[in-house]
């Protein structure tokens, strides 16, 4: 038998007040989302990343101090929101799966019964963390992931394999199966690059075979930066790139 939510009266109070606001009434009393910043640092050097690019000179490398959050400092300032949350993220300009406390941290917000979604890179979605995501209840995890090939994908995932990171979904995937949940829903957020664009298709087929639920692409801007890269900046070409997309929108 479900246990009896326990914060489902506070919920409801967020919602009734952002609902009054909406219609003229006074700013919401509480917070609907929360996001709490847990990582600066990374294992990966992406090059389209502001902080840790690999083609970046000003980026930041190796792990820097005080780069986790300390976790008992955020408990304090938000446990008397987070009855009235509907949804917090914990992640931020770093990986957040690096961070020692992580599931613990997980496991801290979901006693306030909230959805619980976070971005990362993939590569540390071992058996045991997909089974801690699944029993947890966990909202969702997305992953970033561009490229429908090995040679597409690591060039622009510094420090990544290819090969794991598509493991790790497949165990997410597995996982879910064996606890008969539908969540984590997996999500994958994918830049586009050109060359990614002119195979999209490939990887439509690539991400529904790993168990992917959604995929956001989105357009790869022009950055200063990354001039290595300037040739593949895409901004959604109709008269290019339309037809493409349009095919794989049909398969998806």
């Amino acid at each position: 038998m479900p246990l009896k939510p326990r914060f489902q009266m506070q919920k409801q109070q967020t919602l009734s007040s952002f609902i009054a606001f909406t219609n003229g009434g006074e700013e919401p009393k509480w917070p609907q989302e929360i996001f709490l910043d847990t990582s600066r640092t990374c294992n990966l050097k992406c090059v389209m990343c502001v902080h840790h690019s690999a083609e970046n000179s000003d980026a930041r490398h190796g792990n820097e101090e005080h780069c986790f959050a300390d976790l008992s400092f955020f408990k304090a300032p938000i446990q008397s929101l987070l009855p009235y949350a509907l949804a917090v993220h914990p992640m931020g300009y770093g990986e957040p799966t690096l961070h020692p406390q992580f599931c613990s941290y997980l496991d801290y917000l979901s006693d306030y019964e909230v959805l619980i979604d976070f971005v990362s890179n993939g590569t540390r979605l071992d058996e045991k963390f997909c089974d801690f995501l699944v029993s947890r209840h966990i909202f969702a995890i997305t992953v970033s992931f561009s490229g429908s090939t090995r040679s597409d994908y690591e060039k622009i995932y510094v420090g990544a394999k290819f090969k794991q990171v598509l493991d790790g979904m497949n165990r997410l995937k597995q996982a879910k199966g064996r606890h008969q949940s539908p969540y984590p829903l997996l999500f994958v957020n994918s830049l586009a690059f050109q060359h990614h664009l002119d195979n999209f298709v490939d990887f439509v087929e690539l991400m529904a075979d790993h168990g992917v639920n959604k995929i956001f692409l989105r357009p790869l801007n022009g950055v200063t930066y990354l001039p290595k890269q300037h040739d593949q900046i895409t901004v959604f070409r109709p008269w290019k790139d339309g037809q493409n997309l349009q095919r794989a929108l049909e398969r998806a």
